[in-house]
């Protein structure tokens, strides 16, 4: 799937990384959600049960929704495909980058909205003339 935009590019790289091994999960629906993640290296899944909803690979972010909408548990898991390095935002640093950089706000939009007109077109077909 294309990202929207590579994210790598707002942080440095030295930020707290996270290291997966190929079919590792980075968290799983239902759990705890305390920040999201920017791919540096691999492919990760997003998936419900047996449905894969979408594979993400490097510069793309998982674990958004979470994050922004607080409280609210991970609406799904996240298992990667190969070996996959990630840069971890938590909350204080995803709004840091927020004020500090509207591109990035605006990006994180941009997935959350086309992620959103996906599952619209899968779940319910006549949307997609919308």
């Amino acid at each position: 799937m294309p990202i929207d935009c590579d994210f790598r590019i707002f942080v440095d790289r030295r930020k707290a990384a996270v290291s997966l091994r190929p079919g590792e999960f980075l968290f799983r629906e239902g759990d705890a959600a305390d920040a999201l993640y920017i791919v540096s290296h691999g492919t990760l899944r997003i998936m419900s049960g047996i449905a894969v909803y979408e594979v993400v690979e490097a510069g793309g972010i998982v674990g958004e929704m979470a994050i922004v909408e607080e409280d609210k548990p991970r609406s799904a898991s996240v298992i990667s495909s190969t070996h996959t390095e990630l840069i971890k935002i938590d909350r204080p640093t995803f709004r840091e980058m927020v004020g500090d950089t509207p591109d990035f706000a605006l990006m994180v939009m941009r997935v959350m909205a086309r992620r959103l007109r996906i599952m619209n077109q899968r779940y319910r077909p006549q949307a997609a003339a919308w």
